[in-house]
C-alpha cells in the first residue's frame, strides 16, 4: 500500500490512554486502535509513508525495521479494509 490518509471526513477521533477511538459517522461504527495502530494512523495523517512509519516504530519498540515495515503494511491493509484510511492520489 502506498501513501494513505485518514478515511472519510465524517470521522470523530478521540484519544483514550494512548489509544484512539474512531467513530465512523457514515457507518456508525466505533473502532478502538491499539497503540501501534494509533501511531500508524496518526503518522498517515501527518503524511508519512510506510518506511518512515516503520522507522519510527522500530525505534519506539526496539524491533528490526524490516519486521516493523511488514507490521505497518499489515496494519495499513487492516485500516483500509475498515475504511479508516484511503489511498491518496
Amino acid at each position: 500500500m502506498g501513501t494513505t490518509s485518514p478515511g472519510s471526513p465524517g470521522m470523530i477521533v478521540r484519544e483514550v490512554d494512548g489509544e484512539l477511538l474512531v467513530l465512523d459517522t457514515a457507518s456508525n461504527h466505533i473502532h478502538q486502535l491499539n497503540r501501534t495502530a494509533s501511531i500508524v494512523w496518526r503518522m498517515c495523517r501527518e503524511g508519512a509513508d510506510p518506511p518512515a512509519i516503520a522507522a519510527a516504530l522500530a525505534a519506539d519498540f526496539t524491533v528490526d525495521e524490516a519486521l516493523a515495515l511488514a507490521d505497518v503494511q499489515q496494519t495499513l491493509q487492516q485500516l483500509a479494509s475498515l475504511n479508516l484510511l484511503s489511498a491518496r492520489a
